[in-house]
């Protein structure tokens, strides 16, 4: 993925939106292969919280 230097404060992933963004796709017969899986898993560890 490419990268803004410097980077924008509020460019930032949000759960319910990929969530809903990966729902409609399916609903409309997307086969979902062109998903960045891995891109979705590393955004999703970075929102972690620290305690669990």
């Amino acid at each position: 993925p490419k990268t803004l230097d410097p980077p924008i404060e509020y460019d930032c992933s949000h759960i319910a939106q990929t969530y809903c963004s990966l729902l409609l796709l399916v609903i409309l017969g997307d086969d979902l292969t062109r998903v960045r899986r891995w891109d979705i898993l590393e955004a999703l560890k970075q929102l972690q919280k620290p305690d669990g």
